[in-house]
């Protein structure tokens, strides 16, 4: 299993699956055989290549170029290159019209890029940010799999991408990976990487529901997933003719995290967020081999303790300075189990930042699941409002406690 550290309502199961058949595909090194940045690698398509990326106009000519089924103007290339067109109305409320730090420079596909391509992502480290989306139904299972041969394991989010916008995934596969969908219309006709289920996986060679964009350096991906069947809707035939490609469902952006990011150290300290009524207070351990401690005090009377030795799935990084103290590390993510006022089976994600001093600019999320497996606290990333979360170096230790 690969290790995972969460900050939004992820499932905690993972679904081993057998795959039908599919075409082969080469592995490349970067941008069409280039040195990879940042030691990242793409396993793509034999046929496919990236394309220069021109700003849409829903011509339909590049397969990602499409008006969406609604004839509004919202396909991903608005959404990558900034504005949306004149015609869409979106966003919705609560949505960004678009991710401010990703402009794309060029996009993968087949077929002098008509076409989308199958992708994975190489074995590594990365953050994947659930950015926004049009969300087609909302309901859809959308998550990334792990690939050992010809066998998948679907880890998904619970309960759909659509409650968690905005959350942010650190996780580390020792096999390729990639995104899958469910619809909810079935899509026939693909690669069924999902079993009886028709889940539709970005690595598909037959029927493609992932767009994949990129920036110029390599360095941050920009995923569109569309979640309906269907040819693209050209301009003459707008709706209610067609289907729907215009990859504006999810919008997912994926940024490899170099193998220095992920160090030893410790953070301690607390955190309130006056606006969730949320307060936090920790002594946890990169390498979990020291007693770690975390108590969390919500809305109604909350009351959540850590379980001893529980912490699981722990990212450690370092993105910023947190000095003073000087610390190897700023960021501390991970998952554990405790009891949620006084009773056992609760689990817990979190995600603890420390900017520096005086610890007004520090940050954390907190998602706390009860016992049967219900969301009872969910909070985004938020500044502390009171409080100062700490980054150390470890102190000296042996065996665990």
């Amino acid at each position: 299993m690969p290790r995972v550290t969460i900050r939004f309502a992820a499932a905690v199961a993972a679904l081993s699956l057998a795959a039908c058949s599919e075409n082969p595909v080469q592995q490349i090194a970067g941008p069409d055989g280039a040195a990879p940045h940042a030691g990242f690698n793409l396993v793509a398509d034999a046929n496919a290549s990236w394309n220069p990326f021109v700003t849409a106009n829903n011509d339909g000519v590049e397969f990602w170029d499409n008006y969406s089924i609604d004839g509004e103007r919202c396909n991903i290339g608005w959404y990558a290159n900034g504005p949306f067109g004149p015609a869409c109305s979106y966003p919705l409320a609560g949505s960004p019209a678009h991710p401010a730090e990703f402009i794309a420079d060029q996009y993968y596909g087949k077929n002098a890029g008509a076409d989308p391509a199958p992708f994975t992502f190489q074995a590594g480290t990365y953050e994947v940010v659930f950015l926004d989306g049009f969300r087609g139904y909302g309901t859809e299972p959308v998550g990334w799999f792990t690939k050992a041969g010809l066998s998948y394991t679907l880890n998904p989010i619970a309960p759909a991408v659509s409650s968690v916008i905005n959350g942010t995934v650190t996780f580390t596969s020792a096999t390729p990976w990639g995104f899958w969908i469910q619809p909810q219309n079935p899509i026939s006709g693909g690669d069924a990487c999902g079993g009886s289920v028709v889940t539709m996986c970005s690595d598909d060679s037959k029927v493609q529901q992932f767009a994949l964009m990129r920036k110029a350096d390599n360095s941050k991906f920009l995923v569109g997933i569309e979640d309906q069947p269907g040819v693209a809707i050209p301009p003459a035939a707008e709706p209610p003719g067609g289907g729907d490609k215009d990859f504006n469902d999810f919008f997912l952006s994926v940024r490899k995290v170099a193998s220095t990011e992920t160090l030893d150290g410790r953070m301690t300290g607390s955190a309130t967020s006056k606006s969730a009524d949320v307060k936090a207070s920790i002594t946890i351990h990169c390498d979990n081999k020291l007693s770690n401690n975390i108590e969390i005090q919500g809305p109604n009377k909350l009351n959540w303790h850590l379980d001893k030795n529980s912490l699981t799935n722990i990212v450690c990084q370092l993105t910023d300075n947190p000095a003073p103290p000087v610390a190897p590390i700023n960021i501390f993510s991970g998952d554990a189990t405790g009891t949620l006022n006084n009773v056992p089976g609760s689990r817990l994600s979190f995600r603890f930042i420390d900017n520096g001093e005086p610890g007004k600019n520090d940050r954390f999320a907190i998602t706390i699941w009860d016992a049967n497996n219900v969301v009872v606290l969910n909070m985004p990333e938020v500044q502390v409002s009171n409080g100062n979360l700490q980054a150390h170096f470890d102190q000296p230790h042996g065996q665990k406690k």
